[in-house]
C-alpha cells in the first residue's frame, strides 16, 4: 500500500505541473508534501515512531485521490464556463500593468496602522512581551501572551500585511523606505512575541509571492539557502520556546545528534509525529463526533464562552501529548470517520481548484492573494487544518480591503485615486 501511496502522489504531483505549467501550483504541493512526509517518516530517528499500519496508507490515499478529483473538476468546470482561458499564471503580466499600485499601497498602510495600534494595546493589556519574560526569568510563558479571539486577528492582519509588503517591494512601488518599515517593525514584533507560526506562514507567502513574481523560476543555490535559514530560524524559536534538551528528551531522539543541527530535528518531528499521531488515530475505534466538532476551532474564544458552546477534547490517539500536530484531516476524520476523508480532500481541492482557476482566469492583485494564502494552507496541512483556523483564513476577509470599492470607499483623503502606471 506504501508503493501505491508514493506512485499516486508522483503521478499527481506532474499533472499538476503540466495542467498549470508551472511548479506552483495546488496539486503539485499536496502531493508533494505528504510524499515527502512519507519518504523522511522511514529514517525512523524517533522511539515515538512506530510502523505504519496499511490502513494509513489507505487514508492518504482516499485524500489525495478526493483532493485530485476535486481539483480538476473545478479546474475544468470554470474553464468550460468561462469559454476564453488567460495565459497562464506565470506568463500572464496583466497581474503588473493593470493593478492599482498606490491604491494597493494605501490600504496596506491603513491596515499597518491599525494592526500596528491594536499590537500595542495587546502588549501593554499582556504586561509585557514573551521575549523579555524569558530573559527576566518570569513565570509567564508565551501561551500567556495576548488577548484571546483578537490575537488570532491581528496575527492574520500581520501575515497579510507583510505578503503585500513584500509584493509590492517586489513590483517596486516608490514607497519603498515606508514598506521596509513595516516589514522591520513586524519581524521585530513577531520575534519578541516569539511567534513561530506567524513567521513561519508569512515567509512562505512571501515565497510564494517571489515565485509568481519570478514566473516560477528560482536558481537552485539560492532555493537552498532559503530553504536552510527557514529551518535555522524554525530551529533557534523552538529552542527559545521550549529548551534544546527538553526537546531532545521529549522527541526521544537519539543521543549524539549535533546540536547545530537542532532545526532539522524541528522540522522533522513535525512532520513524522503527523504521520504517527494519524496511524494511531485510523487504528482507533470510536464513535464519530458529528460537524459540529469539526468548526470548533473556528468559533473565537470569546464566542464560545458567551453562548456556553460545549467543548469537545479528542487527543486520545497522540502518541505525545507535546507534538499535537495531526495534519488537516484529522478533525474530519473524527467528526464523520472514514467519509470524513472524502470530505476532507473534496473541501481542500475545491478551495484549492477555486483558487488557481479564479488567479488563472481573472488575475489580479486580489486573486494573486487568495492564490498565495491557499498555497499557504496546501503547504502546511501536514501540520494541521489552516483553513478553519483563525489567524490564516481571515485572511481571506481581509481581501476586502484591498479591492477597489474598499479603496474608493476609505480614500477619504483622495490619495488612492492616483493609479501608477507599471511597466516591465
Amino acid at each position: 500500500m506504501m508503493y501505491v501511496f508514493a506512485l499516486l502522489s508522483i503521478v499527481v504531483f506532474y499533472l499538476g505541473f503540466r495542467c498549470s505549467e508551472t511548479i506552483v501550483n495546488p496539486l503539485s504541493a499536496f502531493s508533494g508534501v505528504w510524499l515527502a512526509m512519507g519518504l523522511l517518516y522511514q529514517l525512523r530517528l524517533s522511539g515515538l515512531q512506530e510502523a505504519l499500519h496499511e490502513e494509513l496508507y489507505l487514508a492518504l490515499i482516499i485524500v489525495l485521490l478526493a483532493f485530485s478529483v476535486s481539483w480538476f473538476v473545478i479546474d475544468f468546470g470554470i474553464s468550460a464556463l468561462i469559454k476564453h482561458r488567460s495565459s497562464g499564471v506565470i506568463k500572464n503580466n496583466a497581474i503588473v500593468t493593470s493593478a492599482r499600485i498606490e491604491h494597493i499601497a494605501y490600504m496596506c498602510f491603513l491596515l499597518f496602522i491599525a494592526w500596528f495600534v491594536a499590537s500595542i494595546a495587546e502588549v501593554y493589556i499582556s504586561r509585557g512581551v514573551p521575549a523579555y519574560w524569558l530573559l527576566t526569568g518570569s513565570e509567564k510563558t508565551y501561551f500567556d501572551f495576548g488577548v484571546p479571539s483578537v490575537h488570532g486577528f491581528l496575527n492574520a492582519m500581520g501575515i497579510l500585511i507583510a505578503t503585500v509588503t513584500a509584493y509590492l517591494l517586489m513590483k517596486k512601488c516608490p514607497y519603498k523606505k515606508s514598506l521596509l518599515v513595516i516589514l522591520a517593525v513586524e519581524a521585530v514584533y513577531y520575534l519578541m512575541i516569539i511567534s513561530r507560526q506567524v513567521i513561519m506562514s508569512a515567509a512562505i507567502q512571501i515565497f510564494i509571492v517571489y515565485l509568481i513574481v519570478n514566473r516560477g523560476s528560482i536558481p537552485l543555490v539560492r532555493l537552498c539557502l532559503v530553504a536552510l535559514a527557514g529551518v535555522f530560524a524554525f530551529g533557534v524559536i523552538g529552542n527559545i520556546r521550549t529548551g534544546y534538551e527538553t526537546f531532545m528528551h521529549v522527541a526521544q531522539l537519539p543521543d549524539g545528534l549535533p546540536s547545530w543541527a537542532a532545526g532539522f530535528y524541528w522540522v522533522y518531528m513535525y512532520l513524522a509525529m503527523t504521520l504517527a499521531n494519524l496511524n494511531n488515530l485510523v487504528m482507533q475505534a470510536f464513535e464519530p463526533l458529528g460537524a459540529s466538532y469539526l468548526f470548533q476551532d473556528f468559533i473565537p474564544s470569546v464566542v464560545s464562552q458567551a453562548l456556553d458552546l460545549p467543548q469537545v477534547d479528542s487527543l486520545s490517539y497522540l502518541v505525545s501529548i507535546q507534538f499535537n500536530v495531526s495534519g488537516f484531516f484529522a478533525h474530519y476524520f473524527e467528526a464523520f470517520g472514514w467519509q470524513g476523508l472524502v470530505v476532507a480532500g473534496a473541501v481542500f481541492g475545491c478551495v484549492s481548484g477555486t483558487a488557481s482557476s479564479w488567479f488563472r482566469f481573472r488575475p489580479s492583485v486580489v486573486s494573486l492573494l487568495f492564490f498565495v494564502i491557499v498555497m499557504q494552507i496546501v503547504l502546511l496541512s501536514f501540520f494541521t487544518d489552516l483553513l478553519l483556523y483563525l489567524p490564516v483564513s481571515f485572511q481571506l476577509v481581509l481581501l476586502f480591503a484591498f479591492s477597489t470599492p474598499a479603496c474608493s470607499l476609505f480614500d477619504c483623503f483622495g490619495w488612492a485615486r492616483r493609479e501608477l502606471k507599471t511597466e516591465e
